[in-house]
């Protein structure tokens, strides 16, 4: 079984740290939407329009939010649902069948706690036994007080 872990992580404080090409859009609209040094961005000026139509099939879009406080997949791209095998989005993470679903709540909370988006990378759990690796940057937004939600992309290493 494939350890479910993060090899790499790196907090992004500007475009030029991010290792990720093919997901730097998220990084950049993330940026230029936040006016508060001292907070995170608004997600009502979040517009999944201001990201190149060539990334969305690779986006997902989770927000932690009710009482008790959950994260739940409001979109999901189709790349990233192919990958998991199943549907994800409209779900909560709780009643999914993710083997990394603790990796991805950690990864999340971690934005949280920084403030920042972050790029991680570890081991590939999907269905596709020709890929090695996934890659996500994860861009975290303030909905309200106590809810955020997350701007989130994937790449999938292949094999060498």
């Amino acid at each position: 079984m494939i350890s479910l872990r993060t090899d790499d992580r790196l907090l992004l404080t500007g475009v030029d740290q991010c290792p990720e090409n093919a997901l730097l859009p998220i990084v950049e609209v993330w940026l230029s939407l936040k006016n508060d040094p001292e907070d995170l961005p608004s997600f009502a000026s979040f517009d999944v329009t201001l990201l190149p139509p060539a990334l969305w099939s690779r986006l997902f879009l989770c927000k932690l939010i009710g009482q008790p406080r959950r994260f739940f997949y409001e979109l999901a791209g189709s790349e990233i649902e192919w990958h998991n095998g199943f549907p994800v989005e409209k779900r909560f993470l709780t009643d999914i069948q993710l083997r990394n679903r603790h990796v991805m709540a950690r990864e999340y909370a971690l934005t949280l706690r920084h403030g920042l988006p972050i790029y991680s990378q570890g081991p590939y759990v999907g269905k596709a036994d020709y890929v090695k690796q996934v890659r996500r940057i994860i861009a975290p937004y303030r909905i309200s007080e106590r809810e955020f939600a997350f701007v989130a992309g994937a790449t999938f290493v292949e094999q060498p």
